[in-house]
């Protein structure tokens, strides 16, 4: 997964989220502009990512994935 972010001249920051009760919670799990997942297990079924990206004073979330 990647993440592209435009009209900025501060460098963003990305924080990769993973939850696993319907969006209800979000469990960090990686930071970077591309996150390569790992071998998918069967419990990852359903689990949702999305990605926060934040630059000072302004942040933006993106859509959830689903697996």
């Amino acid at each position: 997964m990647a993440a592209t972010v435009t009209g900025t001249t501060y460098t963003p920051a990305f924080v990769w989220q993973k939850s696993l009760d319907g969006g209800t919670t979000w469990v960090p799990f990686g930071t970077g502009l591309v996150y390569d997942t790992p071998p998918l297990a069967v419990s990852d079924n359903g689990a949702m990512i999305r990605v926060i990206v934040s630059v000072p004073g302004a942040y933006a979330i993106s859509d959830t994935a689903t697996l």
